[in-house]
């Protein structure tokens, strides 16, 4: 019988990143898909395999040496390397007086820095080019693993890494380009979380106009679901950009607070139940019900 896993690839933000950056999400969708007996039975049929291939792409190397460069050139102090901080806390201790604005301004650097990064030409290509490895990766297991079954990817892609995901799921289906790294393998669903995407499409020029009017487009009968808290400040909806296209959801969760909203994407269990809702859907579980708890 033709085996075919359920493959995720993840995309981070801004601020740097680490691998297992979406291991919460991660342990909570595997809970959540063992309750669906599809998934039972497909362990059972191949119990040696697992259902679930995760997969992380990082991308914060790619202009973080000029960025330290920078903080170091204009805050020695503050050069030292440390994991960043949400900003939004940042800016409010150096409101309060709390903390020091030097450290906010470190924040300042790592994440809006990581946007101009992203945005120049050459640094943008190789954040994309990347992405696309990571998606030829995955189509390179499936044609060992699964020869001769169709395949799907499922991107769940947060913040500044929901429009990488955009731009080069964009590329894929609506181009041409890079077609070489995908060959073969589809888009099942996309996930977006916190997502920017709607401000983007402000932006003017020919590498900007698909913000407005060149929608992603998943397999037939595929989702995009944007997930948004309503107190997150980056993410937007998307829906009213791209009224008119199948499948795409702006979908409210809760992720935290005012504070912690944008950050807490990577382990909402509101997420992970719309996560694991668009993996039940995938052709590769087979008829049945869906899990309880993934709608």
């Amino acid at each position: 019988m033709a085996r075919r896993r359920l493959h995720v690839l993840c995309v981070h933000g801004i601020g740097g990143a680490r691998p297992g950056f979406s291991d919460g999400l991660r342990v909570r969708v595997r809970r959540l898909l063992a309750r669906d007996p599809r998934a039972r039975e497909w362990g059972a049929r191949h119990p040696d395999v697992d259902l679930l291939d995760w997969s992380e792409y990082v991308w914060s190397a790619i202009g973080e040496e000029r960025e330290l460069g920078l903080l170091q050139a204009l805050y020695p102090d503050l050069a030292e390397d440390r994991p960043p901080r949400l900003l939004l806390w940042e800016l409010i201790e150096g409101i309060l007086g709390v903390g020091r604005m030097g450290e906010t301004r470190r924040s300042l650097i790592k994440q809006l820095g990581d946007i101009l990064v992203y945005l120049s030409p050459t640094d943008g290509e190789r954040i994309r080019a990347g992405l696309a490895s990571a998606i030829t990766a995955i189509r390179d297991r499936c044609d060992r693993e699964e020869p001769g079954v169709a395949s799907y990817v499922t991107l769940i892609a947060y913040s500044l890494g929901a429009v990488i995901a955009f731009d080069v799921a964009y590329r894929f289906a609506q181009t041409g380009e890079m077609r070489e790294h995908s060959e073969g393998l589809e888009l099942g669903s996309l996930v977006t979380l916190g997502a920017p995407i709607a401000l983007f499409s402000l932006l003017r020029g020919p590498a900007y106009d698909h913000y407005r009017d060149r929608p992603v487009r998943t397999r037939p009968g595929g989702r995009w679901v944007n997930c948004l808290d309503p107190q997150d400040l980056v993410a937007w909806p998307i829906r009213p950009l791209y009224p008119e296209l199948p499948g795409l959801e702006d979908r409210p969760v809760r992720t935290g607070n005012l504070v912690s909203a944008h950050s807490g994407y990577w382990h909402s269990r509101d997420v992970a139940r719309i996560v694991a809702g668009c993996l039940s859907a995938d052709p590769g579980m087979s008829a049945g019900a869906a899990p309880e708890s993934a709608t």
